[in-house]
């Protein structure tokens, strides 16, 4: 069978690549979770499973998107809607969850659920895609991208092995969560709404991160990894952990960053003991660390600490200990947070000499100050879904004594339904979660006997450089240059030129004696504690310490090449009389006319830069303009201009426009009309003309004398001079098979003998018309080598046990001037003229002409007629729809010059099989062909037919499918 033809040639796995899944929940996790609801070992989990599988949105088959008008998710403006996308997206995280945790599961029941959770959840992804092209609203649109986009990110990542989720979705997918979620968040991040760094409350900024950090890892893309993680520990934000900013007293009065005040529990302790005050507080560290949302109000400050313990925790999941970053401080604002909030009421002692300071700070645009009066009282509660995260760490994992956290969680799930804490997705309790919750299943683990040793990294430039960058564009916080010799003491590294040399030095940072146990996780016999490497490519290592007890610890690396990853969507585009033309970079003009060209993109741009070719000194010559246009002056040959766009990972997308200049304007007489075009489909045995008329002054002048000489390959057809006030030209020429016709006009000066010389190329194509046997096909994208499956219409990679879901029964009615309808294999099912399956039967209106490109073997194109129901003489076409699935598309862009579809009978394709050539046979040369005949030289994209010679002359045939 045909599967069993095609071998699947994948592009070599990227060295850089995260753990996956590897967001908020690894393998490891799902194992350990597993286990813990099989054997029965930990009750909570038991308990919180069965609250977990209970929930009302894994049942619920529809979803909010519908109540969404439009194409974008809003907040902040009268038409809102993003509490609806804030719904769905959390419904789709906790529905992944359950596929993940229960598609192996023993008991069939259970497999079959999870198959449904996970296709609902995916088609509900998709159509997201579908539909959502962008986030908006006033300036509370940034907390959409950072409440959501970590939901979005989660979901898809613990799906992306489900396979339901065809590899051509989710690469359609990836590229909607960078245009849309990535580049709103960045957009966000970076500009603050024109806001200097402070100005934000916490919540903002940390949602921000921990969404970033999530995109990072699902897309495998170190530099917006890096990014986050940059953010978190070098920004001057109110999310910000950098050291020598959170708790800094000396910074004028005024503290900055996520932990703003540090309270010593000891010298606060002693204080009170002094004064007769019976009150002990506790911190796991040195400090209980004030946050900076905590003199707002509660409910504010716990989603701020939801949205920086995922931010940990993900960064963990990766090997990357952001728990431990500036002393481990986020224990101390846990703590801080969690002692406030479970307090009990009549521990009046306790909540009056809890540790608080003012707060303020004034923005530097806006004037405004941002001042809180000690810690609000506001929605004091610990019931959220926050505290388990951080428990699980510090307490499970580090082995510190975290009773605050402890009590909060206690307290909240005493309250909550099946005692258990509770998570994304729409609850009993508020309509949606901003945070990921289900702490007490998901991340409860068993108390280590030793903890993990903490690690941390630094880089020394050996040779070689990394660029600086600007952080946030008003108060300029940044990310320094560094070059060789420098020491750099953090493990992320973006934009770092291509042949530098690094040092990576992990490091123990908490004082225990080093065992000299080291190794590198990508090649284990490296047994040192520091390495060199050379960027020939992004990179994502791992250093792995084995303490005295054989815990393993691990230190994460992640070394970003300038010019990798990510890019948004760029499309060029031309305008010309007034008409722009999208996605095409190729177009004739009149001679002495300017044209503009341009390009539309998504996402950050860090640079544009436009060349013209120069062919006296044979290369690009750089532009003056660096917009996104650019308008040509008049034009008096052919040119080329290149535009290059950059964005801010050194990620570069380059089109190059080509512009012909004619002095002559051509048009093809197709039997009815002429039409301005320069290529054309015409029945095989037709006559055809086309038509040569200068338009310049001086190709119409009697001082010239016009030569055209007309062309097919080799061969010339035509010439002719024209004199005087002869100015035009026509070829006629019977069309058998495809022409590739060149007109050469020359203006000859007949004074001196100067001469202009411009060719201009015609490409007409011969078809025949419904001669295609009826019976059983393929219908196949030539240049994808994808098979449109017959239950949807999408085009998707040939599957060999599911051949029925790809095969199509095109039936011919002579009645109707032979034309054809395309069914659905054994059922009634049916296209009609829109491109649309259906069931209603006009077979008039509903049938379509089927054309075969002469000397093909079996490319085709697809033809309405004047009867059709609706696209009267349309041609189709295969585009990516709404939601970038490719599908046949039916509109008036269709040209009759193009044959979009391969019709591949199922009994020839069958028939195809390898040759027996023995095991002493050895291939001596290799031959490639398209599935239409052509021969090639290498494989092409989508399916290539191998034909090789063995050295005992047989020959072999297969075909290869190439991504």
């Amino acid at each position: 069978m045909i599967a069993a033809q095609l071998m699947l040639m994948l592009a070599p796995v990227a060295n850089a690549q995260f753990y996956h899944p590897g967001c908020l929940h690894t393998q490891a996790d799902f194992d350990r979770i597993n286990k813990q609801i099989e054997d029965g070992s930990n009750p909570q989990v038991t308990k919180a499973w069965n609250t977990f599988a209970a929930n009302w949105m894994l049942e619920k088959h529809d979803n909010w998107l519908s109540a969404i008008q439009g194409n974008t998710i809003i907040r902040g403006e009268g038409a809102q809607n993003f509490a609806h996308s804030e719904r769905d997206f959390g419904m789709c995280y906790i529905k992944a969850i359950y596929w993940k945790l229960m598609h192996n599961s023993p008991n069939a029941s259970e497999r079959q659920l999870a198959e449904t959770r996970a296709k609902e959840a995916v088609d509900l992804l998709n159509q997201y895609a579908k539909r959502i092209t962008g986030i908006g609203g006033n300036s509370n649109y940034a907390l959409v991208g950072a409440l959501q986009g970590w939901q979005v990110a989660n979901a898809a990542e613990i799906l992306r092995e489900y396979d339901g989720w065809p590899e051509n979705e989710q690469k359609i997918f990836r590229q909607w969560v960078y245009d849309v979620w990535y580049t709103s968040i960045y957009d966000f991040t970076y500009r603050q709404n024109g806001q200097s760094d402070p100005h934000y409350h916490s919540n903002w900024n940390g949602g921000a991160y921990n969404s970033m950090m999530a995109i990072g890892i699902y897309l495998d893309d170190p530099f917006i990894y890096n990014q986050a993680m940059q953010y978190l520990k070098q920004s001057n934000t109110n999310a910000s952990l950098k050291e020598g900013l959170c708790g800094n007293e000396a910074l004028n009065g005024i503290n900055q960053g996520y932990l703003v005040h540090f309270f010593d529990v000891d010298s606060l302790n002693e204080s009170l003991a002094s004064k007769g005050i019976n009150v002990k507080y506790h911190s796991p560290i040195k400090y209980l660390c004030q946050n900076q949302e905590s003199g707002r109000d509660q409910p504010h400050a716990e989603v701020a600490m939801g949205q920086m313990t995922q931010a940990c925790e993900q960064a963990w999941n990766q090997g990357d200990d952001l728990w431990d970053f500036n002393g481990q401080i986020m224990a101390g604002g846990i703590e801080y947070l969690a002692g406030f909030n479970s307090a009990d009421d009549n521990d009046s002692i306790f909540m009056k000499n809890y540790p608080v300071k003012d707060w303020w700070i004034t923005c530097t645009v806006c004037g405004n100050s941002n001042y809180t009066s000690g810690v609000s009282y506001s929605g004091r509660t610990p019931n959220t879904n926050i505290w388990y995260i951080g428990y699980n760490h510090f307490a499970n994992r580090m082995g510190l004594y975290m009773p605050y956290a402890k009590k909060a969680w206690e307290k909240a799930a005493s309250s909550w339904s099946g005692g258990c804490e509770w998570g994304a997705g729409a609850n009993a309790w508020q309509n949606y979660s901003d945070n990921a919750g289900f702490g007490d299943l998901m991340h409860n683990e068993d108390s280590l006997t030793t903890p993990y040793t903490r690690l941390r990294g630094t880089l020394k430039m050996v040779s070689g450089m990394a660029e600086g960058t600007r952080l946030t564009q008003v108060s300029g916080s940044s990310v320094p240059a560094v070059s060789q010799g420098m020491t750099y003491n953090f493990p992320e590294l973006n934009n770092i030129k291509r042949g530098s040399v690094i040092l990576l030095q992990p490091k123990i940072v908490d004082g225990s004696e080093d065992t000299g146990n080291w190794e590198w996780e990508d090649d284990p016999t490296i047994k040192t504690r520091e390495r060199e490497v050379t960027m020939d490519h992004s990179k994502i290592l791992r250093a792995i310490y084995i303490n005295a007890a054989g815990v393993k610890s691990k230190q994460l690396f992640t070394l970003h090449v300038d010019g990798e990853g990510f890019c948004g969507t760029v499309v060029p585009y031309m305008i010309y009389n007034g008409t722009q033309i999208d996605n095409d970079t190729v177009i004739y003009v009149r001679k002495n006319e300017a044209i503009t060209l341009g390009i539309t993109y998504t996402g950050p741009m860090k640079s544009i830069k436009w060349e013209k070719y120069n062919s006296t000194l044979n290369k690009w010559l750089n532009d003056s303009e660096s917009g996104a246009s650019l308008k040509t002056p008049a034009l008096t040959k052919n040119t080329l201009y290149r535009v290059t766009f950059s964005n801010h990972a050194g990620v570069e997308k380059i089109f190059t426009f080509n512009i012909g200049v004619t002095e002559v304007d051509a048009s093809i007489y197709d039997g009815e009309e002429w039409r301005d075009v320069s290529a054309l489909s015409v029945e095989k045995g037709s006559e055809i003309k086309i038509g040569a008329t200068p338009n310049s002054i001086l190709g119409k002048s009697e001082k010239y004398t016009r030569h055209y000489i007309w062309t097919c390959g080799e061969d010339t057809l035509q010439t002719s001079v024209r004199a005087g006030k002869e100015l035009s030209d026509t070829l006629t020429a019977t069309v058998d098979s495809t022409m590739d016709l060149k007109l050469t006009f020359t203006r000859v000066k007949n004074e001196t003998g100067e001469e202009y010389k411009e060719t201009t190329s015609f490409k007409i194509y011969a078809y025949e018309e419904n001669t295609l046997e009826p019976g059983d096909y393929y219908i196949v994208d030539p240049e994808t080598g994808l098979y449109m499956e017959n239950s949807n219409a999408q085009f998707t990679e040939y599957d060999e046990a599911s051949d029925e879901d790809f095969l199509w029964d095109i039936r011919q009615f002579s009645a109707y001037g032979n034309r054809y309808i395309i069914y659905v294999k054994g059922k009634t099912n049916h296209f009609d003229t829109s491109g649309k399956l259906t069931t209603r039967f006009d077979y008039m209106r509903q049938s379509i002409n089927i054309r075969k490109l002469a000397g093909s073997d079996n490319l085709y194109a697809f033809k309405n007629s004047n009867d059709a129901q609706t696209c009267q003489n349309m041609y189709w076409n295969i585009a990516a729809n709404e939601n970038g699935m490719l599908m046949p598309t039916v509109n008036a862009d269709n040209t009759d010059s193009e044959y979009p579809f391969m019709i591949l009978d199922k009994e020839t394709m069958v028939g195809i099989d390898d040759v027996e050539t023995g095991t002493a046979a050895e291939p001596v040369s290799k031959s490639y062909y398209s599935l239409n005949g052509m021969k090639l030289e290498a494989p092409c994209k989508g399916i290539t037919i191998v034909k090789t010679i063995m050295s005992d002359g047989t020959v072999k045939t297969e075909k290869i499918f190439t991504k």
